[in-house]
């Protein structure tokens, strides 16, 4: 059996009855399948994937998060918020960046692993909303490959601290070339110390630009801890 991402059953129906509300309702422009997906690619995008490889696990997963109504919350929270930014941009592409933004030629590239990380506070070890994460190179912003991802992304209360970022492929002069590639991760807070955190990526060069993100190809940091200010 493949890996199965059980969010993404959960997010499917959420985004379909709340779209389905707004089409009843004659409160959206577009209520097509293309900004379902892309509105679904949000809030997965922004949400921790929970996998499984058994159909038990599948079952069990179902029935403990019907329990879970603050789940349900978060993710309408999400379908709202990404409904937003899909309704403003005009759509191209699904997922990625408008093909005026894009150029992707015919070379190889190295491709960036989905980057995941959470931040807590040091002394409550709770999530911290409104705490702005970035990922830079070279001290320069870095763009991400899914218009549907910030750079910087500011945290609530709906996602526990959770962040994802996904880098813009770089071009490469060869298939097989490997190199080793430095972020830095800045986490800001008024209430917080500035936080820094240095990450390094080594990819090897593929054939394409990958349009997707690949389940093996995910990097999950340590868990970031800022703490308060001192008075």
């Amino acid at each position: 059996m493949k890996l199965h991402n059980l969010l993404e059953e959960i997010v499917e129906a959420s985004v379909n009855e709340y779209f389905n509300s707004l089409a009843e309702d004659n409160k959206a422009d577009c209520v097509c399948e293309q900004c379902r997906l892309d509105t679904m690619c949000y809030v997965l995008n922004n949400m921790l994937p929970k996998y499984t490889a058994s159909t038990r696990g599948i079952i069990h997963h179902k029935l403990e998060y019907t329990k879970k109504i603050q789940l349900e919350a978060d993710i309408l929270y999400l379908v709202k918020k990404g409904f937003s930014i899909v309704s403003q941009r005009k759509r191209v592409s699904v997922n990625f960046q408008n093909s005026k933004d894009m150029d992707i030629k015919n070379c190889p590239y190295h491709n960036f692993p989905n980057i995941i990380g959470k931040v807590i506070n040091g002394t409550t070890f709770e999530p911290i909303p409104d705490a702005e994460i970035a990922l830079f190179m070279d001290d320069i912003p870095v763009q991400m490959t899914s218009n549907l991802m910030e750079n910087p992304v500011k945290l609530n209360h709906h996602v526990r601290g959770m962040f994802t970022f996904w880098p813009y492929p770089v071009e490469a002069e060869k298939i097989g070339d490997e190199k080793t590639f430095k972020f830095k991760i800045t986490v800001n807070h008024p209430d917080f110390n500035e936080f820094i955190k240095l990450v390094e990526i080594t990819t090897t060069a593929e054939e394409n630009f990958l349009t997707s993100i690949q389940l093996p190809n995910i990097k999950t940091l340590e868990d970031i801890f800022i703490f308060p200010r001192e008075e």
